[in-house]
């Protein structure tokens, strides 16, 4: 487990007597810890995120879960059996699973809050401010730009004038046609934004947050462990 890498040799003058102090330096070998306990919290803090993945149908979403949390739970339950019962300092691994810990428990409070907006009766109206954070998400959607296709501009260049001027009229109208019919449906979604629309929603933003949560609490430990290597 340890490294041996700097040893010293000092003799003080006691009296009559010679004082020796010995020093030793050692450092610790991180294949074992990294093996047996990093990886499993990276792949355990995958496995986390990937709950908003499955289908709310599936009717697995709380066992898996609580599954995680309990894994979650185990290794820091190993991972102290490892360490020494110290106060001062408190090993950095124990606050990363801590911080895990709680992003399961969150992850797992998110999850069982979505599962009751999917379930919820259609009859009852969404209200007004989560329509209006649906539309705030879904806006990208609506600004597609349309670029014309290469095969009609080329099209367009072999004609002749005449028939390149009807040709753009008759593109024209067509677009126009199918922009009018396209708000037509764009509108009718709006007006059918339903409690499995904003369940979806709320999977999407909840993977992003705690997918970023999960990174950045990664990166802060290994910057750490890092800096005090």
């Amino acid at each position: 487990m340890w490294e041996l890498f700097d040893t010293k040799a000092k003799s003080e003058p006691l009296g009559h007597y010679s004082q020796v102090s010995f020093s030793f330096k050692l450092r610790r070998r991180p294949a074992y810890v990294f093996v047996n306990v990093v990886l499993p919290i990276m792949f355990l803090s995958v496995l986390n995120l990937l709950v908003f993945l499955l289908v709310p149908e599936s009717g697995e979403r709380v066992a898996y879960c609580i599954t995680v949390l309990l894994s979650i739970a185990v290794i820091m339950t190993i991972v102290s059996a490892m360490l020494p019962r110290t106060s001062k300092p408190v090993p950095i691994v124990s606050y990363k699973l801590i911080v895990d810990m709680v992003i399961s428990a969150a992850i797992t409070v998110v999850v069982i809050f979505n599962l009751r907006t999917y379930s919820r009766d259609p009859e009852i109206p969404v209200p007004k401010w989560l329509i209006g954070i649906y539309r705030l998400w879904t806006c990208a959607d609506y600004r597609k730009r349309k670029k014309e296709p290469f095969g009609m501009r080329k099209l367009l260049r072999e004609t002749s004038k005449a028939t390149r001027i009807q040709t753009v009229k008759t593109i024209s109208e067509a677009e126009n046609k199918n922009n009018v019919n396209k708000r037509l449906s764009e509108l009718i979604d709006e007006e059918q934004i339903t409690w499995k629309k904003i369940s979806y929603m709320v999977d999407v933003i909840a993977f992003w947050l705690f997918g970023l949560a999960t990174l950045c609490n990664f990166a802060v430990f290994l910057a750490i462990v890092t800096s005090r290597g």
